[in-house]
Order: C-alpha cells, then sequence, then structure tokens
C-alpha cells in the first residue's frame, strides 16, 4: 500500500510473500477453521515460538479478517501505482490466499514481476521452503543492485 501510495525513491524495490490483496471466501473460510484451531489449543501452542504474546497477535489477525464486513477489503489499486520492480513469492498450498493474489499482480503491474510459485508450500514460504526463497530474494536483490549501478552509470 505504501509503494503505491507514496514517492519514496529508498523503495528500489518490493518483495512480497504471500500478498493479499482482497479477501476470499476459501481463505476466510480457513482462518475460521485457524480459529477454531487456537481456540481448542494445538495451533495456539505451535504459535507461541513466534510470538511473545500469542494471544494478542492471533486476535489481532483473525478477528479483522473475520469481521463479517472485512470481506469487502480489496487494496488492488495500490498496485496500479507501483513504479519499482516487484519479487511476489506465494506457495501453491496457502490456505488464506490462491494464486488468484499473484494474479491481480500481474494483471494490474506497471514495472517488472518476477514470481516464484513454490510446491508443497502454505502460507510461510520463508518458513517452509526457506532455501528457495532466500536464493530467489537474494538474485532480486543481486538485479536490483545491477539496475542501480546502471542508472548511475548511464545518469
Amino acid at each position: 500500500i505504501y509503494a503505491g501510495s507514496v514517492s519514496d525513491m529508498r523503495v528500489r524495490g518490493l518483495v512480497l510473500i504471500a500478498p493479499h490483496f482482497f479477501t476470499e471466501p476459501a481463505g476466510l473460510d480457513a482462518i475460521r477453521a485457524a480459529g477454531e484451531a487456537f481456540e481448542s489449543g494445538g495451533l495456539k501452542q505451535r504459535l507461541e515460538k513466534y510470538h511473545t504474546n500469542v494471544e494478542v497477535a492471533f486476535k489481532g489477525w483473525h478477528d479483522v479478517w473475520t469481521d463479517p464486513s472485512f470481506a469487502k477489503w480489496n487494496v488492488g489499486d495500490a498496485i496500479d501505482h507501483w513504479r519499482i520492480p516487484v519479487l511476489a513469492i506465494q506457495g501453491r498450498d496457502d490456505p488464506y490466499g490462491t494464486l488468484a493474489q499473484i494474479q491481480e499482480i500481474e494483471e494490474r503491474i506497471y514495472s517488472p514481476l518476477d514470481t516464484l510459485i513454490l510446491d508443497d508450500c502454505g502460507h510461510a514460504p520463508h518458513l517452509e521452503k526457506p532455501q528457495e526463497t532466500l536464493a530467489e530474494i537474494a538474485e532480486f536483490c543481486v538485479r536490483l543492485r545491477r539496475l542501480e549501478e546502471d542508472e548511475v552509470k548511464i545518469g
């Protein structure tokens, strides 16, 4: 949203991991199911290693996304204003968002776009497929650096 609403020369590129621009019915169903798993205890314990206050972190996410008025949330128009290279990484098995999120970028973007779709990967590519995710981000950063160096030579 920031990159689509503010012209900030410090922002040279975007790396988006499991980005969401709009809600999807299946994703909302998965979030409701996560709420049930959290209340039954299993999910809460698994998330404790990632959050100091797991209750606040989970409820802050879950309660917003499952509020009935949030079903209409859509920030896809931010993509229309991106003018920097983008790397979008998505797990093919993400229960909260489908490849429709990546297609939204592809249909709207004016800037260079690289995508990495990871098989056998859900909502957290950086945790589920860390080597592939890090390698792609590193290569993207190398390309950004080359672009910057080329601009300096030309300018």
